[in-house]
Protein backbone atom coordinates (compact mmCIF):
# COMPACT_ATOMS: atom_id res chain seq x y z
CA UNK A 1 0.00 0.00 0.00
CA UNK A 2 1.95 3.29 -1.22
CA UNK A 3 -0.02 6.10 0.00
CA UNK A 4 1.32 9.25 1.40
CA UNK A 5 -1.72 9.95 3.24
CA UNK A 6 -4.69 9.08 4.91
CA UNK A 7 -7.18 10.47 2.58
CA UNK A 8 -5.43 8.82 -0.28
CA UNK A 9 -5.72 5.39 1.28
CA UNK A 10 -9.24 6.10 1.59
CA UNK A 11 -9.68 7.42 -1.88
CA UNK A 12 -8.20 3.73 -2.51
CA UNK A 13 -9.95 1.77 -0.60
CA UNK A 14 -13.49 3.52 -1.86
CA UNK A 15 -12.58 2.33 -5.55
CA UNK A 16 -12.08 -1.08 -3.85
CA UNK A 17 -15.29 -0.75 -2.33
CA UNK A 18 -16.98 0.33 -5.62
CA UNK A 19 -15.78 -2.81 -7.72
CA UNK A 20 -16.84 -4.87 -5.25
CA UNK A 21 -20.41 -3.66 -4.69
CA UNK A 22 -20.35 -4.06 -8.62
CA UNK A 23 -19.11 -7.84 -8.15
CA UNK A 24 -22.07 -8.04 -5.05
CA UNK A 25 -24.96 -7.11 -7.41
CA UNK A 26 -23.46 -9.21 -10.59
CA UNK A 27 -23.65 -12.24 -8.04
CA UNK A 28 -26.67 -11.49 -6.40
CA UNK A 29 -28.54 -11.64 -9.98
CA UNK A 30 -27.02 -15.20 -10.79
CA UNK A 31 -27.99 -16.18 -7.17
CA UNK A 32 -31.35 -15.07 -7.85
CA UNK A 33 -31.51 -16.58 -11.24
CA UNK A 34 -29.89 -20.05 -9.88
CA UNK A 35 -32.54 -20.32 -7.08
CA UNK A 36 -35.84 -20.03 -9.76
CA UNK A 37 -33.93 -22.81 -11.85
CA UNK A 38 -33.69 -25.13 -8.67
CA UNK A 39 -36.36 -27.62 -7.21
CA UNK A 40 -38.16 -27.06 -3.73
CA UNK A 41 -36.71 -27.69 -1.20
CA UNK A 42 -34.00 -25.64 -1.81
CA UNK A 43 -30.24 -27.18 -0.99
CA UNK A 44 -29.79 -26.39 2.98
CA UNK A 45 -25.81 -25.51 1.64
CA UNK A 46 -27.20 -22.84 -0.84
CA UNK A 47 -29.78 -21.43 1.27
CA UNK A 48 -26.89 -20.92 3.81
CA UNK A 49 -24.87 -19.42 1.24
CA UNK A 50 -27.20 -16.76 0.42
CA UNK A 51 -28.55 -16.27 3.68
CA UNK A 52 -24.29 -14.72 4.79
CA UNK A 53 -23.65 -13.27 1.41
CA UNK A 54 -27.12 -10.98 2.32
CA UNK A 55 -25.98 -10.47 5.57
CA UNK A 56 -22.31 -9.48 4.39
CA UNK A 57 -24.15 -7.61 1.25
CA UNK A 58 -26.09 -5.53 4.30
CA UNK A 59 -22.68 -4.49 6.48
CA UNK A 60 -20.48 -3.61 3.03
CA UNK A 61 -23.23 -1.07 1.94
CA UNK A 62 -23.14 0.19 5.37
CA UNK A 63 -18.83 0.00 5.20
CA UNK A 64 -19.07 1.80 1.87
CA UNK A 65 -21.44 4.74 3.17
CA UNK A 66 -19.39 5.03 5.83
CA UNK A 67 -16.24 5.26 3.84
CA UNK A 68 -18.24 7.78 1.26
CA UNK A 69 -18.84 10.28 4.83
CA UNK A 70 -14.99 9.90 5.67
CA UNK A 71 -14.01 10.98 2.34
CA UNK A 72 -16.89 14.37 2.75
CA UNK A 73 -16.20 15.02 6.13
CA UNK A 74 -12.30 14.31 6.11
CA UNK A 75 -12.76 13.14 9.64
CA UNK A 76 -10.32 10.51 10.15
CA UNK A 77 -9.56 10.23 13.60
CA UNK A 78 -8.91 7.03 14.58
CA UNK A 79 -11.85 6.53 16.50
CA UNK A 80 -13.63 6.52 13.43
CA UNK A 81 -11.41 4.62 11.21
CA UNK A 82 -11.46 1.64 14.07
CA UNK A 83 -15.24 2.14 14.39
CA UNK A 84 -15.15 1.43 10.77
CA UNK A 85 -13.10 -1.44 10.18
CA UNK A 86 -14.34 -3.44 13.68
CA UNK A 87 -18.00 -2.59 12.92
CA UNK A 88 -18.55 -2.82 9.27
CA UNK A 89 -15.85 -4.13 7.62
CA UNK A 90 -15.15 -7.58 10.10
CA UNK A 91 -19.00 -8.23 10.20
CA UNK A 92 -19.14 -8.13 6.45
CA UNK A 93 -15.99 -9.89 6.02
CA UNK A 94 -16.76 -12.71 9.07
CA UNK A 95 -20.36 -13.40 6.77
CA UNK A 96 -18.72 -12.98 3.22
CA UNK A 97 -16.11 -15.83 5.06
CA UNK A 98 -19.30 -17.84 5.82
CA UNK A 99 -20.92 -17.56 2.46
CA UNK A 100 -17.44 -18.62 1.09
CA UNK A 101 -17.61 -21.88 3.33
CA UNK A 102 -20.99 -22.76 1.93
CA UNK A 103 -20.32 -21.91 -1.72
CA UNK A 104 -17.48 -24.55 -1.69
CA UNK A 105 -19.93 -27.35 -0.43
CA UNK A 106 -22.53 -26.30 -2.93
CA UNK A 107 -20.06 -27.86 -5.13
CA UNK A 108 -21.19 -31.76 -3.91
CA UNK A 109 -24.27 -30.38 -4.45
CA UNK A 110 -24.93 -31.93 -8.98
CA UNK A 111 -28.41 -29.42 -9.41
CA UNK A 112 -26.88 -26.56 -8.96
CA UNK A 113 -23.29 -27.34 -10.86
CA UNK A 114 -25.39 -28.44 -13.93
CA UNK A 115 -26.46 -25.05 -14.26
CA UNK A 116 -24.77 -22.68 -16.69
CA UNK A 117 -25.10 -19.91 -14.15
CA UNK A 118 -23.38 -21.46 -11.90
CA UNK A 119 -19.64 -21.16 -13.53
CA UNK A 120 -20.30 -17.86 -13.98
CA UNK A 121 -20.96 -17.42 -10.30
CA UNK A 122 -17.87 -19.31 -9.63
CA UNK A 123 -15.56 -16.95 -11.52
CA UNK A 124 -17.73 -13.62 -10.43
CA UNK A 125 -16.72 -15.69 -6.23
CA UNK A 126 -12.68 -15.49 -7.51
CA UNK A 127 -12.78 -12.19 -8.35
CA UNK A 128 -14.96 -11.10 -5.69
CA UNK A 129 -12.83 -13.00 -3.28
CA UNK A 130 -9.40 -10.70 -4.66
CA UNK A 131 -11.00 -7.40 -4.04
CA UNK A 132 -11.94 -8.78 -0.86
CA UNK A 133 -8.79 -9.52 0.30
CA UNK A 134 -7.33 -6.49 -0.69
CA UNK A 135 -9.97 -4.64 1.47
CA UNK A 136 -9.47 -6.92 4.44
CA UNK A 137 -5.59 -5.45 3.66
CA UNK A 138 -5.77 -2.16 4.02
CA UNK A 139 -8.65 -2.63 7.07
CA UNK A 140 -5.67 -4.59 8.66
CA UNK A 141 -3.09 -2.03 8.08
CA UNK A 142 -5.15 0.78 9.44
CA UNK A 143 -6.59 -1.10 12.22
CA UNK A 144 -5.41 0.31 16.03
CA UNK A 145 -7.50 -1.94 18.59
CA UNK A 146 -8.11 -5.69 17.35
CA UNK A 147 -6.25 -8.48 16.05
CA UNK A 148 -5.85 -8.74 12.22
CA UNK A 149 -9.24 -10.16 10.21
CA UNK A 150 -7.93 -13.40 8.42
CA UNK A 151 -9.86 -14.68 5.67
Amino acid sequence: MQTSTIEDTFEQIYIQLVKFSEKIQVIQNLSYRITGKLQEPLPKQWTAFNHFFNSGMYYHYRCQGYVECLLVTDAYSSDSINIWINELVYPAAENFTQAMMYFEQIESTADIIKLQEFATVKQQMKEFQQIAMLIIQYANQLNTTTPPFKM
